[in-house]
């Protein structure tokens, strides 16, 4: 299912966000696309890597920096990690 988001809104007493939402139609070709892009990813994609480029997919720069250097740091990559881990920053 696709949604669109309504509205927004923050309540601090709460500490809840509140969020509408209706169900549409609308982009679930992109949707549908995208999730069978995601799927070939996997199958294709190195395990130990694929947890960095989620956090970088998700904009958590910080948290990808620091989880690749760990790797890089404290285990003993392979070369196509390594390539992989460079090519991503």
């Amino acid at each position: 299912a696709v949604f669109q988001i309504d509205s927004c809104q923050y309540n601090v007493e709460e500490d809840l966000w509140h969020v509408q939402v209706h169900a549409t139609d609308q982009d679930t070709d992109l949707a549908a696309e995208y999730m069978e892009y995601q799927k070939k990813k996997m199958v294709e994609s190195n395990i130990v890597l694929m947890f960095g480029n989620l956090l970088l997919e998700m904009g958590e720069y910080a948290k990808a920096e620091a989880y690749f250097d760990t790797i890089l740091n404290s285990s003993n990559p392979n070369d196509e990690e390594i390539a992989c881990i460079f090519f991503n920053f």
